[in-house]
């Protein structure tokens, strides 16, 4: 959806959120320990980067991640005992 140039600036980025979100709630930490071995890890490229994604495929990702924002909590629901 974004290209290999992107895809390390926005794991990067991921990561650095990842860690301040770390002041709010510390199980971000564990998120941010994922996503950092993630990045060390090389992702098997596409068989062929020449082909671009359709529209609609373009359409969907771009929904998906707009889905994720929106319902994204930086502080987890905390269950509450009586």
């Amino acid at each position: 959806l974004v290209g290999k140039r992107h895809h390390r600036i926005i794991a990067n980025t991921t990561l650095g959120i990842l860690l301040a979100l770390g002041f709010v709630w510390t199980g971000w930490l564990f998120w941010a320990a994922m996503v950092a071995f993630i990045v060390k890890v090389k992702h098997p490229p596409t068989l062929n980067d020449e082909i671009m994604l359709g529209p609609t495929r373009r359409k969907l990702g771009w929904l998906a991640i707009l889905i994720f924002v929106l319902t994204f909590m930086p502080l987890p629901l905390k269950v509450v005992s009586k």
